[in-house]
């Protein structure tokens, strides 16, 4: 595909990328980086546990438009912006008040400080933290007339300190207006200049002195009610760590829109399919990695190298030959059926599994070429020299579709492999049931003139014992069967024969 419809959270380049970069911002401190579609904050980080947060669901609704190429990138800088927030509590924080309004409101004053230091160590931050400070603001409703109203500037004048071409969502009046100019401001503005959380609590504290505000009171919501697209007022957003909004469990699931074009294959979240069986491929692929054995010479009759010590030593053998063990190199085309029927009894739950499985432990053998296609038409989930990391999102979202016409894609991928290199080779056809009645002939002949071996795994999680003699028949009697919970231990049996 020439473009990746997935989200960046659910490609693990990205994941990777975005926590190599976290990890280079923490400068040694030894943090965990989460990812959590599920937590009710866009970003948080944790002293006592040295672990941050993110949810990058949260942060795509927080940016307009990501439907867009320009709003991809959008979200991507985004995430960025907030990781790189909360290292800057990390590095830059210590221990927060345990007043309830008094720690948020150090906390929404430590934001912009924090901010400001990490991008004295970084341009780029500057960039990242505007982008995302501007998407929250647009986001924003209007203050009032009222101590909270007050608190609420707080927060908002730290996104238009440095936009003064904006038309000010802080609107207050009269004594409001007075207390915000003359007393609260200069305190805040003094806050991103402090040194340390120690001096921004002492202004903190001045600030609800002002406003007499008792420190320990209930938190108030920071969110202020946030402009809908059509005018309405919805629930805000929480720029970072201030908060808990609502819980994503009382949303719908996000579903992110879809792109232009159409993939060869329904895609789909992996990471949790990949988790699941990584240990069993770690397993299977320590088992086959095979340790070359040294090269070694041995003494011959005639041919090979004359050896005048050889001679002296042996005089029937003077000569001696190198013999060289190489890696057993093997390439594998997997053929994998995805007609309507392997929709029953969970089968396409366990082919997708098994060829994960199978994949994964490809990926850490050398010499090992595979090949996944799908049919009935010949769609190529992993070329020949294909990359692994492109396969696997469309291994975890292979679904159900159309017939059981393997001519075709079996013809394609006995082609295929029989042009490979590899010294060993072999077809593998994941399937449930009979090719179409009209191809029966035609793949029976295809596979008995195949110059390649060409093995039938019959997935079944019912009884089809009458079935049998006919894929007997079919595949020239290689033919392995039983349910998808053996099929990851049957692919692993035929690679062992194969790496043997």
């Amino acid at each position: 595909m020439n473009a990746n419809p997935l989200p960046w959270w659910e490609w693990r380049p990205a994941i990777d990328r975005l926590l190599t970069w976290g990890r280079a911002l923490l400068r040694g401190r030894k943090y965990r980086i989460l990812l959590n579609v599920r937590d009710p904050h866009l970003g948080w980080e944790h002293a006592e546990s040295e672990t941050i947060c993110l949810n990058p669901v949260r942060i795509a609704r927080t940016v307009p438009d990501w439907d867009l190429a320009s709003g991809r990138t959008a979200i991507w800088n985004a995430a960025r912006a907030v990781l790189a927030h909360e290292v800057g509590h990390a590095r830059y924080s210590d221990k927060y008040p345990e007043e309830a309004l008094l720690g948020s409101v150090v906390n929404a004053l430590d934001d912009e400080r924090i901010e400001r230091a990490m991008a004295a160590t970084n341009g780029v931050l500057v960039l990242l933290f505007d982008e995302m400070g501007t998407a929250v603001w647009k986001k924003s409703g209007v203050t009032d007339d009222s101590d909270l109203g007050v608190l609420s500037a707080c927060l908002l004048w730290r996104w238009e300190y440095d936009h003064p071409e904006l038309d000010s969502l802080i609107h207050m009046s009269g004594h409001w207006r007075q207390v915000w100019e003359d007393e609260v401001r200069p305190r805040v503005e003094q806050a991103w200049e402090a040194g340390t959380t120690a001096e921004v609590e002492t202004l903190a504290r001045e600030i609800l002195d002002v406003l007499s505000l008792d420190p320990d009171a209930v938190v108030p919501s920071w969110v202020l009610p946030a402009k809908d697209s059509d005018g309405s007022e919805e629930a805000g957003v929480v720029p970072d760590d201030l908060g808990p909004t609502s819980s994503l469990d009382e949303d719908p699931d996000y579903e992110p829109p879809g792109q232009p074009g159409n993939p060869p294959l329904p895609l789909g979240s992996y990471l949790d399919l990949e988790a699941e069986v990584r240990a069993c491929a770690n397993r299977l692929a320590a088992q086959l990695k095979v340790d070359p054995q040294p090269d070694r010479w041995e003494t011959v009759e005639y041919g090979g190298r004359y050896s005048f010590r050889q001679e002296c030593r042996t005089p029937d053998t003077p000569n001696r030959t190198l013999i060289q063990s190489p890696d057993p190199q093997v390439a594998i085309g997997l053929l994998v059926d995805r007609s309507t029927s392997m929709n029953d009894h969970g089968l396409m739950d366990g082919v997708r599994r098994a060829v994960m499985m199978l994949l994964l432990t490809c990926e850490q053998l050398k010499h090992v070429a595979l090949e996944i296609t799908v049919f009935e038409r010949d769609e190529r989930v992993l070329p020949f020299d294909g990359a692994p990391e492109d396969a696997k999102p469309m291994i975890g979202g292979l679904s159900t579709a159309g017939s059981t016409a393997m001519l075709q894609p079996l013809l394609g991928v006995i082609s295929r492999v029989s042009q490979r290199p590899e010294r060993r080779k072999a077809v593998l056809v994941i399937h449930d049931g009979e090719p179409d009645q009209s191809q029966w002939n035609a793949c029976q002949a295809a596979i008995a003139g195949s110059p390649v071996p060409v093995w039938g795994l019959f997935v079944s999680n019912s009884p089809q014992v009458d079935l049998l003699p006919k894929l007997e028949h079919l595949f020239a009697g290689k033919v392995l069967h039983g349910s998808t919970g053996v099929l990851a231990e049957q692919l692993a049996h035929v690679l062992k024969v194969l790496r043997a």
